[in-house]
């Protein structure tokens, strides 16, 4: 997956953009993205996206692309992180500290296995009844691709990712409906900190994507089948 970078002072929303003011880069670990332009124009831009929205996106180029395990991986990667991002917006409603909260959860993060336990547990405590979940046999079946080697066809990567959004798309529904101003809290945090790690004032990018903070809707969850035909004819028509 590639992500489109742009210089703010020359693109303009044309097809095809101004020739030269759109870089395509690989995503990062930092969520930095630095670009000069062909005008020698620099941006420094950040992804407004989560890091479990980005995987979710990044296992549906996967599949476009054949790369089924890799695939199912990313799916399994977004989410466990997920259910991290769900953690931190709660425990800004409990006015953890921010600091305090974050050593907590660091001493789960090494273990997916605890992660989802202290998603489980604190989702009942919330709302008295379990998280939508991952059924067991597709619990079984993403076990045998990431730990025993199975390769998966087009179709089981395709059944796997819409289970991972089955899971995903309602507690996120909830937070964005009712818990709009912690998960807020969440995105600006992290902002902030690549703010003043970079000392610099940088421009944020907000990406169209399957699972998307930004654009979810309480009426109608994402169909992957649906996604990925519509992200295909996106890709080949802005040369992703």
């Amino acid at each position: 997956m590639r992500l489109p970078v742009v210089c703010f002072k020359c693109y303009k929303p044309t097809t095809p953009p101004p020739a030269g003011s759109v870089h395509f880069q690989e995503p990062k670990d930092s969520g930095v993205y630095t670009f000069t332009c062909s005008n020698d124009h620099t941006t420094i831009a950040f992804l407004r996206e989560e890091r479990f929205e980005i995987l979710y996106q990044l296992a549906a180029y996967a599949i476009l692309d054949g790369y089924y395990r890799e695939a199912v991986a990313s799916f399994t990667a977004s989410y466990e992180g997920f259910c991290e991002f769900y953690l931190r917006v709660m425990g800004r409603k409990r006015e953890i500290p921010v600091d305090q909260f974050e050593v907590s959860l660091n001493r789960l993060v090494s273990q997916s296995e605890r992660v989802l336990g202290a998603y489980t547990i604190t989702y009942a405590l919330e709302h008295k009844i379990s998280p939508p979940f991952i059924h067991p046999e597709q619990v079984k079946f993403r076990n045998k691709v990431v730990h025993r080697g199975k390769f998966p066809t087009r179709e089981e990567a395709e059944a796997f990712g819409q289970e991972v959004a089955d899971a995903i798309y309602p507690v996120l529904s909830h937070l964005k409906r009712h818990e709009r101003k912690h998960v807020a809290n969440v995105t600006d945090a992290r902002i902030k900190q690549l703010c003043r790690e970079t000392n610099e004032g940088v421009q944020s990018m907000v990406l169209p994507g399957i699972i998307s903070i930004n654009r979810i809707s309480p009426d109608r969850h994402p169909v992957l089948k649906d996604c990925l035909r519509e992200l295909e004819r996106t890709r080949k028509s802005r040369g992703w």
